[in-house]
Parts: structure tokens; C-alpha cells; sequence
């Protein structure tokens, strides 16, 4: 995240401002910087800078040590009050946030006349306009500032009014309406109806309720619910710009992730070391755009703990019968014994190489 900056006569209210984080971040018992910038998604030396007032931080990078510092979300609006003001002193040119406060939006939408999913849909249109956000760039960078990650083509697939036969995902859903700063009763009442929908066939009547049966007599072709669960590889399905839609529980024990920390919130780059994430974006994209599919790419994956998971990974691209890309269903394999299993005949190949050119030299002796 880039920071702007500061001209000489408006050095002192930045410093200023700099000086109040800092502050903040000893009363909130002086966190590492790393970390934080590690959870909000943004640069190690983008805060940094922040916090030495070298440059005047963004929005975003200001939000996230704000967040980072344990800052509650209802006192934000106060702290982007005072960004504003240092901006507007300094001559800020850079992208500022909506000044919208929820509270003075009026009444959230209300899920009463939802049935179809053309209603859902256009229930969705509606709570984005509540939003005043203005235009879905600025709804995504509002989103980013609060450190919820949308992708510009699920927004737009969300809002565009043609698509009424289809529901959004339910992970795409809930960071739709999370973002919107909708009260979380009010996100639990829409994602019901979202779940009505689903189970109803997306179609607005009502299917019979299917009765559960055990494992043993599941339907021949589809495995039970413990076979993803507990596979013995970790298990993904995202969105098409990498946002995780499913994990399986051999996943989260790998990383010591948490499922709801994942789904819907964190894209699988962001899951991986900064090597990783730019192997990803410049090679693993490309292929998997080009062939529909990778296999036995090495990443290291960032555990909760703070701790590099070595990992091979393989994704397949599935689609619709339009062509386009619908999800990405990856493998994820532990690779750490292979490693060291790598090393040790690396290791032993060089010992045996060194003895062969002993053995050579002293017969090569007079």
C-alpha cells in the first residue's frame, strides 16, 4: 500500500497525527508491527512509515493500525474525521473514503418481501445504494479500509440486474453485506433468506425436505460428509478471484486457521509468504487461466501461529456450461517431510561426490 508524501509546511500536522498513533499503539501494548500489517493486508513498511510520520499514511494503511491496535469499529469514525482533517491541511490528492456515517443512512433494507431470488437480488441493488457509497469503486475501497476484501467482478456480478435466475455464493453474500455496515442481526436475517433460497432450488417453491441418512447408505457416487472433512490432503474451493468459498477440517489443522476466520474473508494468496503471493500472481494465475489447471506447485503457506507450512498444490478450474470459470477446487499436500527428505539425499549425493574426488586425487598422486 503506497503512502504520500509530505510536503515541508505540512510536516508538523503530520507529525502530529503520527504522534497520536504511536501513542495508541503503547496504550494497546505495543504490537508488532509485522503482525499487524499481516492481518490487515497491507506492508510491513507501510505501517512503519505511518508510525514514524515519515509520509502521510492512506486511509487504508491507517485503518489497519487502527485495528491492529485494538481500536473498536465504532470509534473509527472519529479517528477518519481526523485523517480528513490532516488531508485537507496537507493538500491530500489521494483517494478518500465515503464520509457516510450508517447512522445517518436512514433504515436498513428490510428482507420482509424477499421471496425469489429476482427479490433477493433486488434487495442486494437496494442495500448497496443505502450504502451512498456512489459507485462500486468506492465501495471497495470503502470495504478495504475496514479491511474486508471484495473482488471487482464478484460486486459487479452481484448487482447486475440480468442475472435473476442465479444466486450469488453465500461467502460472496455475507462480505457483500458485511461490507455494507448492515447491523449483524440484520446479516443473519438476509443470509437466511439467502439459505431459503438455496435449499428451495433456487427457484422460489419449495422442494420436500430431504431426510438425512447415515454414511452407510449414502448414495453410490457421492462420499459422505467425513470424506472431505477428514481427507488426508487439505481441501479449498474459491471464488474465481481467489476468495475461499469451502475448507475442509484437515486444512484448518494444517495451518491452525479457524473456518470462519477463511471463508468469505481471505483470498488463498493471502494465505501465503510474500514469495509466494508473487509466484502466484505472475505463474499460478497464468497457467491455471491458460490450462485450467496446475499440479505440484511448491508454496510455503503463513500458519496462524506466524510458523511456514511447506506445501504442493494442485488447482483445477471448473465452469460453467457458458464457459466461464464458476470456483477453483485445490489440493493442498504437506510437504515438509519430502523437504527433508530432498535435503538429506542432496546432503548425501555432495558427501559421496567429495569422497569420489578424494579417492581420485590420491591416485592421481606420483
Amino acid at each position: 500500500m503506497a503512502t504520500r508524501p509530505v510536503r515541508p509546511g505540512a510536516a508538523a500536522s503530520v507529525s502530529d497525527f503520527a504522534r497520536s498513533l504511536r501513542d495508541l499503539w503503547v496504550r494497546a501494548g505495543s504490537p508488532n508491527l509485522q503482525a499487524m500489517a499481516r492481518d490487515r493486508y497491507v506492508s510491513p513498511p507501510t505501517l512503519s512509515a505511518a508510525h514514524g510520520g515519515r509520509t502521510f499514511p492512506t486511509w487504508h494503511a491507517t485503518c489497519a493500525y487502527l485495528l491492529g491496535c485494538g481500536v473498536p469499529e465504532a470509534d473509527i469514525a472519529g479517528w477518519l474525521s481526523r485523517w480528513c482533517q490532516v488531508a485537507d491541511v496537507i493538500g491530500y490528492r489521494g483517494a478518500r473514503p465515503p464520509r457516510s456515517d450508517p447512522g445517518t443512512r436512514g433504515p436498513a433494507p428490510e428482507c420482509r418481501s424477499v421471496a425469489t431470488v429476482a427479490d433477493f437480488r433486488s434487495a442486494l441493488r437496494q442495500i448497496f445504494r443505502w450504502t451512498e457509497a456512489g459507485s462500486q469503486a468506492a465501495f471497495i475501497r470503502e470495504a478495504g479500509c475496514r479491511g474486508i476484501s471484495l473482488a471487482k467482478a464478484t460486486l459487479s456480478d452481484m448487482l447486475t440486474s440480468g442475472r435473476s435466475d442465479n444466486l450469488p455464493s453465500a461467502a460472496s453474500t455475507r462480505t457483500f453485506l458485511i461490507a455494507s455496515a448492515l447491523p449483524p442481526d440484520h446479516v443473519e436475517q438476509w443470509m437466511a433468506i439467502h439459505d431459503s433460497l438455496v435449499r428451495s432450488g433456487r427457484g422460489g417453491q419449495e422442494k420436500p425436505p430431504v431426510q438425512a441418512q447415515p454414511d452407510s447408505a449414502a448414495s453410490p457416487g457421492r462420499l459422505p460428509d467425513d470424506h472431505y472433512e477428514d481427507a488426508p490432503c487439505g481441501l479449498l474451493t474459491t471464488l474465481p478471484d481467489g476468495t475461499i468459498e469451502h475448507v475442509n477440517r484437515t486444512f484448518l489443522e494444517l495451518t491452525g486457521h479457524s473456518r470462519d476466520a477463511l471463508i468469505g474473508k481471505r483470498r488463498f494468496r493471502d494465505l501465503l509468504s510474500r514469495a509466494g503471493q508473487f509466484f502466484h500472481e505472475t505463474h499460478y494465475c497464468m497457467e491455471l487461466r491458460t490450462k485450467g489447471v496446475v499440479r505440484e506447485v511448491a508454496f510455503d503457506i503463513m500458519c496462524a501461529d506466524g510458523r511456514r507450512l511447506p506445501v504442493l498444490v494442485n488447482s483445477a478450474v471448473t465452469r460453467c456450461e457458458a464457459g466461464s470459470t464458476t470456483s477453483i477446487r485445490t489440493t493442498v499436500f504437506e510437504a515438509g517431510a519430502r523437504l527433508r527428505y530432498e535435503r538429506q539425499l542432496r546432503a548425501a549425493r555432495r558427501s559421496a561426490e567429495e569422497k569420489v574426488r578424494r579417492l581420485r586425487a590420491e591416485q592421481d598422486r606420483p
